[in-house]
């Protein structure tokens, strides 16, 4: 988001991301290099939730939910706010924590899937922003 931001093609408006981008020591080549981490990241993730799902399984491990799900779901909420009526919060905000670029979007959609069904059976939205 900082990133984008600061690249102005996304993410956080482009004052709110030189502010953080100071704030935490950002360096472009550094947002450049993050975005592959994240994709091989995101695909681990993803490779074993289609693993699990042919094994019949809609958890990480095994058939039963365990705190790795939870992590899963509640780290997918950076890649993608839930919904408005489950998840309030201002419309530039959202859309900063929406933008990804298509590669991401694809590897993002099982886990974004696997949160929608984590929340839907186990976890209760806290969150106001």
């Amino acid at each position: 988001m900082v990133h984008l931001g600061v690249m102005e093609k996304g993410g956080f408006s482009k004052p709110v991301a030189q502010y953080l981008a100071q704030k935490y020591g950002y360096r472009e080549q550094s947002g450049i290099a993050a975005r592959g981490r994240v994709l091989d990241i995101l695909n681990l993730i993803s490779d074993r939730l289609s693993a699990q799902k042919a094994k019949g399984s809609d958890y990480i491990f095994d058939c039963h939910m365990t705190v790795v799900d939870i992590y899963i779901a509640t780290f997918a909420a950076l890649l993608q706010p839930l919904p408005d009526d489950v998840c309030p919060m201002r419309a530039n905000t959202r859309r900063a924590f929406s933008d990804m670029d298509d590669e991401t979007r694809d590897a993002a959609k099982p886990l974004l899937a696997h949160r929608d069904m984590m929340y839907e059976r186990w976890l209760e939205p806290v969150l106001k922003l």
